[in-house]
Protein backbone atom coordinates (compact mmCIF):
# COMPACT_ATOMS: atom_id res chain seq x y z
CA UNK A 1 0.00 0.00 0.00
CA UNK A 2 0.97 3.46 -0.71
CA UNK A 3 2.65 5.35 2.15
CA UNK A 4 4.42 8.66 2.76
CA UNK A 5 7.68 8.02 1.02
CA UNK A 6 5.97 5.77 -2.26
CA UNK A 7 7.84 7.49 -5.15
CA UNK A 8 9.61 10.18 -3.54
CA UNK A 9 13.33 8.46 -2.34
CA UNK A 10 15.78 8.84 -4.05
CA UNK A 11 19.29 7.05 -2.94
CA UNK A 12 22.34 8.82 -3.99
CA UNK A 13 25.18 6.55 -4.11
CA UNK A 14 28.87 6.25 -5.12
CA UNK A 15 32.25 5.79 -3.76
CA UNK A 16 33.27 8.19 -1.14
CA UNK A 17 35.16 10.56 -2.71
CA UNK A 18 33.29 10.84 -6.07
CA UNK A 19 31.20 13.68 -5.53
CA UNK A 20 28.37 12.38 -3.45
CA UNK A 21 27.94 15.39 -1.74
CA UNK A 22 28.68 17.78 -4.72
CA UNK A 23 25.72 16.07 -6.46
CA UNK A 24 23.53 16.53 -4.31
CA UNK A 25 23.89 19.80 -3.46
CA UNK A 26 23.26 20.58 -7.05
CA UNK A 27 19.82 18.39 -7.11
CA UNK A 28 18.70 20.03 -3.99
CA UNK A 29 18.85 23.65 -5.74
CA UNK A 30 15.46 22.26 -6.91
CA UNK A 31 12.95 23.88 -5.20
CA UNK A 32 11.46 20.34 -5.40
CA UNK A 33 13.89 18.45 -3.66
CA UNK A 34 14.79 17.93 0.02
CA UNK A 35 18.28 16.81 0.94
CA UNK A 36 18.16 14.84 4.18
CA UNK A 37 20.91 16.14 6.20
CA UNK A 38 24.97 14.24 6.25
CA UNK A 39 24.66 10.71 5.55
CA UNK A 40 22.32 8.32 7.67
CA UNK A 41 24.16 5.17 7.22
CA UNK A 42 20.80 3.28 7.68
CA UNK A 43 21.01 0.51 5.78
CA UNK A 44 24.85 0.31 5.43
CA UNK A 45 25.39 0.87 9.04
CA UNK A 46 21.65 -0.23 10.68
CA UNK A 47 19.41 -2.01 8.58
CA UNK A 48 21.54 -4.45 6.88
CA UNK A 49 23.14 -5.86 10.06
CA UNK A 50 19.30 -6.44 11.62
CA UNK A 51 18.62 -8.21 8.23
CA UNK A 52 20.64 -11.07 8.94
CA UNK A 53 19.52 -11.35 12.52
CA UNK A 54 16.25 -12.22 11.10
CA UNK A 55 15.31 -15.69 9.89
CA UNK A 56 12.17 -17.00 7.38
CA UNK A 57 12.65 -20.71 7.65
CA UNK A 58 11.08 -22.28 10.89
CA UNK A 59 8.95 -20.56 13.31
CA UNK A 60 10.66 -22.47 15.86
CA UNK A 61 14.14 -22.58 14.94
CA UNK A 62 16.73 -23.74 17.59
CA UNK A 63 19.35 -21.06 15.75
CA UNK A 64 20.57 -18.98 18.36
CA UNK A 65 20.86 -14.83 17.37
CA UNK A 66 17.93 -14.99 15.26
CA UNK A 67 14.76 -14.20 15.24
CA UNK A 68 11.52 -16.02 12.73
CA UNK A 69 9.64 -13.13 10.91
CA UNK A 70 8.18 -14.11 7.58
CA UNK A 71 9.83 -12.22 4.36
CA UNK A 72 7.14 -10.06 3.56
CA UNK A 73 6.71 -9.09 7.08
CA UNK A 74 9.93 -7.97 7.80
CA UNK A 75 10.54 -5.85 4.54
CA UNK A 76 7.46 -4.43 5.25
CA UNK A 77 8.97 -3.14 8.79
CA UNK A 78 11.88 -2.08 7.61
CA UNK A 79 9.96 -0.04 5.15
CA UNK A 80 7.57 1.02 8.08
CA UNK A 81 11.02 2.11 10.02
CA UNK A 82 12.31 4.04 6.89
CA UNK A 83 9.05 5.69 7.10
CA UNK A 84 8.89 6.94 10.28
CA UNK A 85 12.44 8.36 10.22
CA UNK A 86 12.98 9.39 6.50
CA UNK A 87 10.15 10.84 6.89
CA UNK A 88 10.19 12.21 9.44
CA UNK A 89 13.40 14.57 8.47
CA UNK A 90 11.61 14.91 5.48
CA UNK A 91 8.24 16.46 6.69
CA UNK A 92 10.41 19.00 9.39
CA UNK A 93 12.37 20.64 6.09
CA UNK A 94 9.96 20.56 3.90
CA UNK A 95 6.50 18.53 3.54
CA UNK A 96 5.53 19.30 -0.20
CA UNK A 97 8.60 18.49 -1.36
CA UNK A 98 8.58 15.95 -4.53
CA UNK A 99 11.89 14.35 -4.06
CA UNK A 100 13.89 13.01 -0.75
CA UNK A 101 17.45 12.32 -1.63
CA UNK A 102 19.58 10.49 0.90
CA UNK A 103 23.05 10.46 0.50
CA UNK A 104 25.48 7.79 1.78
CA UNK A 105 28.05 7.01 -0.19
CA UNK A 106 28.36 2.80 1.57
CA UNK A 107 24.77 2.43 0.61
CA UNK A 108 26.10 1.58 -2.92
CA UNK A 109 27.32 -1.79 -1.30
CA UNK A 110 23.29 -2.62 -0.30
CA UNK A 111 21.46 -1.51 -3.01
CA UNK A 112 19.44 -4.96 -3.50
CA UNK A 113 18.15 -4.64 0.47
CA UNK A 114 17.93 -0.98 -0.55
CA UNK A 115 15.32 -2.01 -3.72
CA UNK A 116 13.45 -4.43 -1.73
CA UNK A 117 12.60 -2.31 0.78
CA UNK A 118 12.35 0.39 -1.69
CA UNK A 119 11.22 -0.69 -5.11
CA UNK A 120 9.87 2.41 -5.90
CA UNK A 121 13.00 4.25 -5.45
CA UNK A 122 15.19 6.03 -8.04
CA UNK A 123 18.69 5.29 -7.29
CA UNK A 124 21.70 7.30 -8.69
CA UNK A 125 24.93 6.05 -9.11
CA UNK A 126 27.99 8.74 -9.33
CA UNK A 127 31.05 7.36 -11.14
CA UNK A 128 34.88 8.81 -10.36
CA UNK A 129 37.83 7.83 -12.17
CA UNK A 130 38.95 5.44 -9.18
CA UNK A 131 42.38 6.81 -9.44
CA UNK A 132 41.11 9.76 -8.63
CA UNK A 133 39.46 8.75 -5.79
CA UNK A 134 42.09 6.15 -4.61
CA UNK A 135 44.47 9.25 -4.65
CA UNK A 136 42.27 11.55 -2.89
CA UNK A 137 40.65 8.41 -0.33
CA UNK A 138 44.41 7.76 0.44
CA UNK A 139 45.00 11.81 1.85
CA UNK A 140 41.67 11.46 3.94
CA UNK A 141 42.40 10.92 7.85
CA UNK A 142 39.66 8.86 8.21
CA UNK A 143 40.65 6.86 4.21
CA UNK A 144 41.88 3.76 4.08
CA UNK A 145 45.66 3.37 4.56
CA UNK A 146 47.80 3.11 0.72
CA UNK A 147 46.78 3.14 -2.99
CA UNK A 148 45.90 -0.57 -2.89
CA UNK A 149 43.72 -0.49 -0.15
CA UNK A 150 41.77 2.83 -2.03
CA UNK A 151 41.10 1.15 -4.63
CA UNK A 152 39.69 -1.49 -3.97
CA UNK A 153 36.92 0.33 -1.84
CA UNK A 154 36.83 2.02 -5.20
CA UNK A 155 35.77 -1.09 -6.85
CA UNK A 156 34.06 -2.50 -4.22
CA UNK A 157 31.89 -0.01 -4.34
CA UNK A 158 31.14 0.44 -8.36
CA UNK A 159 31.36 -3.18 -8.74
CA UNK A 160 28.44 -3.45 -5.93
CA UNK A 161 26.03 -0.89 -7.47
CA UNK A 162 26.43 -1.96 -10.92
CA UNK A 163 25.53 -5.44 -9.95
CA UNK A 164 22.25 -4.70 -8.11
CA UNK A 165 21.41 -2.57 -11.05
CA UNK A 166 19.28 -5.45 -12.50
CA UNK A 167 17.10 -5.81 -9.45
CA UNK A 168 16.04 -2.18 -8.83
CA UNK A 169 13.18 -0.39 -11.22
CA UNK A 170 14.92 3.14 -12.00
CA UNK A 171 19.02 3.51 -11.63
CA UNK A 172 20.48 5.93 -12.85
CA UNK A 173 24.53 6.55 -13.62
CA UNK A 174 26.34 9.93 -13.79
CA UNK A 175 29.81 10.21 -14.30
CA UNK A 176 31.59 12.91 -12.11
CA UNK A 177 33.69 14.28 -14.97
CA UNK A 178 30.40 14.52 -17.35
CA UNK A 179 29.33 16.62 -14.69
CA UNK A 180 32.45 18.61 -13.94
CA UNK A 181 32.55 19.55 -17.82
CA UNK A 182 28.63 20.26 -17.71
CA UNK A 183 27.17 20.61 -15.24
CA UNK A 184 23.79 22.14 -16.05
CA UNK A 185 23.33 19.74 -18.97
CA UNK A 186 23.82 16.89 -17.01
CA UNK A 187 21.71 17.76 -14.28
CA UNK A 188 19.07 18.90 -16.71
CA UNK A 189 18.84 15.11 -17.72
CA UNK A 190 18.76 13.96 -14.65
CA UNK A 191 15.75 15.99 -13.32
CA UNK A 192 14.01 14.81 -16.95
CA UNK A 193 14.73 11.01 -16.28
CA UNK A 194 13.00 11.84 -12.48
CA UNK A 195 10.16 13.43 -13.80
CA UNK A 196 11.01 17.68 -12.21
CA UNK A 197 10.45 20.10 -14.59
CA UNK A 198 13.82 21.93 -14.91
CA UNK A 199 13.49 26.11 -15.61
CA UNK A 200 15.87 28.07 -16.51
CA UNK A 201 15.87 29.72 -13.27
CA UNK A 202 16.36 26.22 -11.69
CA UNK A 203 19.15 25.25 -14.08
CA UNK A 204 20.87 28.97 -13.16
CA UNK A 205 21.01 27.57 -9.40
CA UNK A 206 22.15 24.74 -10.04
CA UNK A 207 25.18 26.00 -12.39
CA UNK A 208 25.74 28.44 -9.27
CA UNK A 209 25.91 25.39 -7.03
CA UNK A 210 28.46 23.81 -9.04
CA UNK A 211 31.29 26.27 -9.03
CA UNK A 212 30.46 26.32 -4.67
CA UNK A 213 33.66 24.87 -3.43
CA UNK A 214 32.73 22.66 -0.43
CA UNK A 215 34.39 19.28 1.03
CA UNK A 216 37.17 20.06 -1.18
CA UNK A 217 40.76 17.94 -1.08
CA UNK A 218 42.69 19.70 1.60
CA UNK A 219 45.88 18.10 0.01
CA UNK A 220 45.05 20.02 -3.28
CA UNK A 221 42.23 21.99 -3.19
CA UNK A 222 41.57 22.98 -6.59
CA UNK A 223 38.75 21.62 -8.26
CA UNK A 224 39.68 19.01 -11.35
CA UNK A 225 40.47 15.97 -12.65
CA UNK A 226 43.57 13.62 -13.48
CA UNK A 227 44.90 14.70 -10.18
CA UNK A 228 46.81 11.88 -9.89
CA UNK A 229 48.64 12.17 -12.87
CA UNK A 230 50.82 14.64 -11.06
CA UNK A 231 50.95 13.34 -8.03
CA UNK A 232 51.46 9.73 -8.46
CA UNK A 233 54.72 7.78 -9.20
CA UNK A 234 54.92 4.30 -10.87
CA UNK A 235 54.68 2.53 -7.93
CA UNK A 236 51.20 3.84 -6.70
CA UNK A 237 49.97 3.68 -10.18
CA UNK A 238 50.55 0.09 -10.78
CA UNK A 239 49.15 -0.44 -7.14
CA UNK A 240 46.07 0.87 -8.03
CA UNK A 241 46.17 -0.91 -11.05
CA UNK A 242 46.91 -4.62 -9.55
CA UNK A 243 43.85 -4.25 -7.81
CA UNK A 244 41.14 -2.54 -10.11
CA UNK A 245 42.70 -2.47 -13.43
CA UNK A 246 39.18 -4.22 -15.05
CA UNK A 247 36.76 -2.43 -13.37
CA UNK A 248 38.62 1.12 -14.02
CA UNK A 249 38.10 -0.26 -17.54
CA UNK A 250 34.30 -1.62 -17.37
CA UNK A 251 33.53 2.18 -16.12
CA UNK A 252 34.64 3.34 -19.26
CA UNK A 253 38.22 5.04 -18.53
CA UNK A 254 41.01 4.25 -20.39
CA UNK A 255 44.30 3.34 -19.05
CA UNK A 256 47.13 5.83 -19.36
CA UNK A 257 50.74 5.44 -18.60
CA UNK A 258 52.61 8.08 -16.55
CA UNK A 259 54.47 10.45 -19.21
CA UNK A 260 58.30 11.35 -18.10
CA UNK A 261 58.10 14.21 -15.44
CA UNK A 262 54.54 13.07 -14.37
CA UNK A 263 54.86 12.11 -10.98
CA UNK A 264 57.46 14.68 -9.69
CA UNK A 265 55.08 17.43 -10.15
CA UNK A 266 53.63 16.99 -6.76
CA UNK A 267 53.70 14.04 -4.20
CA UNK A 268 52.27 15.33 -1.17
CA UNK A 269 53.46 13.10 2.35
CA UNK A 270 50.23 10.59 3.25
CA UNK A 271 49.42 11.39 6.21
CA UNK A 272 50.40 8.57 9.06
CA UNK A 273 47.41 7.60 11.26
CA UNK A 274 46.30 4.60 13.40
CA UNK A 275 44.49 1.38 12.17
CA UNK A 276 41.40 1.97 11.90
CA UNK A 277 38.08 -0.06 11.68
CA UNK A 278 37.38 -1.98 8.21
CA UNK A 279 34.92 -0.22 6.09
CA UNK A 280 31.03 -0.87 6.52
CA UNK A 281 31.35 -4.11 4.80
CA UNK A 282 33.38 -5.27 7.65
CA UNK A 283 31.41 -8.26 10.07
CA UNK A 284 30.29 -5.77 13.58
CA UNK A 285 33.01 -6.31 16.13
CA UNK A 286 29.34 -7.94 18.49
CA UNK A 287 28.80 -10.66 15.58
CA UNK A 288 28.50 -14.20 16.95
CA UNK A 289 31.15 -16.69 16.35
CA UNK A 290 29.65 -19.42 13.41
CA UNK A 291 29.87 -22.79 14.52
CA UNK A 292 29.22 -25.64 11.84
CA UNK A 293 26.22 -26.73 13.76
CA UNK A 294 25.04 -22.78 13.51
CA UNK A 295 25.81 -23.06 9.94
CA UNK A 296 23.54 -26.31 9.58
CA UNK A 297 20.79 -24.33 11.43
CA UNK A 298 21.10 -21.54 8.94
CA UNK A 299 21.19 -23.75 5.57
CA UNK A 300 18.08 -25.78 7.32
CA UNK A 301 16.15 -22.53 7.47
CA UNK A 302 16.96 -20.64 4.28
CA UNK A 303 15.66 -24.29 3.16
CA UNK A 304 12.40 -23.68 4.67
CA UNK A 305 12.70 -20.35 3.98
CA UNK A 306 12.83 -20.63 0.26
CA UNK A 307 10.74 -23.49 -0.40
CA UNK A 308 8.21 -21.86 1.12
CA UNK A 309 8.30 -18.66 -1.04
CA UNK A 310 8.12 -21.24 -4.17
CA UNK A 311 11.49 -21.69 -4.87
CA UNK A 312 14.61 -24.50 -3.65
CA UNK A 313 17.50 -23.30 -2.70
CA UNK A 314 20.73 -23.73 -4.49
CA UNK A 315 23.38 -25.33 -2.18
CA UNK A 316 22.62 -29.18 -3.16
CA UNK A 317 25.55 -31.57 -4.44
CA UNK A 318 25.98 -32.87 -7.63
CA UNK A 319 24.35 -35.96 -7.01
CA UNK A 320 21.48 -34.78 -4.64
CA UNK A 321 18.69 -37.82 -3.56
CA UNK A 322 15.70 -36.35 -3.86
CA UNK A 323 12.38 -38.03 -2.64
CA UNK A 324 9.03 -36.14 -3.05
CA UNK A 325 5.45 -37.76 -2.07
CA UNK A 326 1.75 -35.63 -2.18
CA UNK A 327 -1.40 -35.25 -3.61
CA UNK A 328 -0.31 -36.13 -6.54
CA UNK A 329 1.72 -38.83 -6.30
CA UNK A 330 5.51 -39.38 -5.05
CA UNK A 331 8.97 -40.01 -6.75
CA UNK A 332 12.57 -40.33 -6.75
CA UNK A 333 15.26 -38.05 -8.74
CA UNK A 334 18.58 -37.74 -8.62
CA UNK A 335 21.00 -34.97 -9.59
CA UNK A 336 19.96 -32.68 -10.94
CA UNK A 337 16.93 -34.18 -12.68
CA UNK A 338 15.82 -34.49 -9.04
CA UNK A 339 16.16 -30.70 -8.30
CA UNK A 340 15.09 -29.78 -11.45
CA UNK A 341 11.68 -31.57 -10.53
CA UNK A 342 10.87 -30.41 -7.04
CA UNK A 343 12.02 -27.17 -8.17
CA UNK A 344 9.06 -27.51 -10.49
CA UNK A 345 6.78 -28.83 -7.62
CA UNK A 346 7.28 -26.18 -5.44
CA UNK A 347 6.82 -23.29 -7.94
CA UNK A 348 3.44 -24.76 -8.78
CA UNK A 349 2.48 -24.91 -5.17
CA UNK A 350 3.51 -21.71 -4.91
CA UNK A 351 3.69 -19.55 -1.67
CA UNK A 352 2.70 -21.67 1.64
CA UNK A 353 0.89 -18.93 3.37
CA UNK A 354 0.90 -18.01 7.25
CA UNK A 355 3.33 -20.55 9.17
CA UNK A 356 1.23 -22.19 12.28
CA UNK A 357 3.95 -24.33 14.15
CA UNK A 358 7.57 -26.52 13.64
CA UNK A 359 8.82 -29.23 14.85
CA UNK A 360 12.57 -30.32 14.56
CA UNK A 361 15.20 -32.86 15.50
CA UNK A 362 18.51 -33.28 14.01
CA UNK A 363 20.30 -36.44 14.48
CA UNK A 364 23.66 -36.03 13.53
CA UNK A 365 23.58 -34.64 9.80
CA UNK A 366 20.19 -35.32 8.93
CA UNK A 367 17.17 -33.12 10.15
CA UNK A 368 13.64 -33.75 10.02
CA UNK A 369 11.42 -31.01 10.23
CA UNK A 370 7.10 -31.15 10.80
CA UNK A 371 5.48 -27.53 9.61
CA UNK A 372 2.19 -26.65 9.16
CA UNK A 373 0.60 -23.57 7.28
CA UNK A 374 -2.77 -21.87 6.60
CA UNK A 375 -3.84 -22.71 3.18
CA UNK A 376 -5.94 -19.63 3.00
CA UNK A 377 -9.71 -21.07 2.91
CA UNK A 378 -9.74 -22.10 6.52
CA UNK A 379 -8.08 -25.53 6.33
CA UNK A 380 -3.86 -26.58 6.99
CA UNK A 381 -1.44 -27.90 5.34
CA UNK A 382 0.95 -30.01 6.80
CA UNK A 383 4.47 -31.09 5.11
CA UNK A 384 7.48 -33.17 6.41
CA UNK A 385 10.99 -32.12 5.52
CA UNK A 386 13.80 -34.74 5.66
CA UNK A 387 17.28 -33.29 5.01
CA UNK A 388 20.32 -34.88 4.63
CA UNK A 389 23.86 -32.16 5.21
CA UNK A 390 26.80 -32.80 3.38
CA UNK A 391 30.48 -32.32 5.10
CA UNK A 392 30.77 -29.08 3.00
CA UNK A 393 27.54 -27.23 3.86
CA UNK A 394 25.29 -28.49 0.92
CA UNK A 395 22.26 -31.20 0.84
CA UNK A 396 23.14 -34.17 -0.38
CA UNK A 397 19.33 -35.55 0.69
CA UNK A 398 15.70 -33.97 0.49
CA UNK A 399 12.84 -35.64 1.39
CA UNK A 400 9.55 -33.76 1.11
CA UNK A 401 6.29 -35.29 1.82
CA UNK A 402 3.04 -32.81 1.43
CA UNK A 403 -0.15 -34.11 2.97
CA UNK A 404 -2.45 -35.83 2.11
CA UNK A 405 -0.61 -38.06 0.42
CA UNK A 406 -1.68 -40.24 -2.67
CA UNK A 407 -1.59 -43.93 -1.53
CA UNK A 408 -0.36 -45.73 -4.84
CA UNK A 409 1.20 -44.65 -8.40
CA UNK A 410 5.19 -43.98 -7.03
CA UNK A 411 7.22 -43.77 -9.78
CA UNK A 412 10.90 -44.92 -9.63
CA UNK A 413 14.04 -43.57 -11.15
Amino acid sequence: MPDALTGRMLFLVGAPRSGTNWLQRMLAAHPDVVALPSETHLFSHGLRHLDTQVQHGLLTSPATGMVYLPRTEWVAAMRAFCVLVYGRVADSLDPSAALIVERSPHHGLHLALIGEVFPDAAVVHIIRDGRDVARSLAHREWGPDGVAAAAEQWRDSVRAARAAAPLLSRYYEVRYEDLMSAPRAQVAALFERLGLAAPPAVLDAVEAEAGVSFNVDTSNAQIGVGKWRTEWDADQLAAFMSVAAATLSDAGYAEIALQPGDGKVRRPRLPRRARRPGPATSTPAHAPVVTSTQAAQMLVDRFVAAAADGTLLSELTDDVDVHYAGPDGGWIGQGPDGAHRLAAVLAAEGRWGRQRRSMEQMVGRTVVITVTHDAGDGSRVDRVLVLGLSPDARLAHVGYTRFPVAVAGEEQR
